[in-house]
């Protein structure tokens, strides 16, 4: 829960700041962590799957925007402990977002 909001949180900071300057408001994180009991408490150690979406003007191409959400979102924001060669990325897995918002979906899933 703490690394995804973490990622919306940065999502948010590089559009309004125009890092990014393409992203549009409307997006979603989530983040798969692998953990392990060491006596009784669960240690997280290392990040297995991480998916963002984010709604994107028309201009740029779904190759720049991977690569501009892993250098100026993912990497940032994941400590490098959690990071490995093996972290699985879906990064706007079904293609442009363009429409976003209420007019882009009406909030039902399935």
């Amino acid at each position: 829960h703490v690394l995804a909001t973490k990622l919306c949180q940065k999502l948010s900071e590089v559009r309004r700041n125009n890092t990014l300057p393409y992203l549009r408001p409307d997006g979603k994180t989530q983040v798969t962590v692998e953990y392990k009991d060491e006596n009784g408490a669960m240690r997280p150690q290392r990040v297995h799957t991480i998916v963002i979406s984010t709604q994107h003007d028309e201009k740029v191409t779904l190759e720049q925007l991977k690569k501009d959400l892993v250098e100026h979102v993912i990497k940032p924001t994941v400590p490098e402990k959690y990071w490995d060669d093996r972290v699985v990325l879906h990064l706007n897995p079904s293609g442009s977002f363009i429409h976003g918002g209420p007019q882009g979906d009406a909030g039902l899933t399935g």
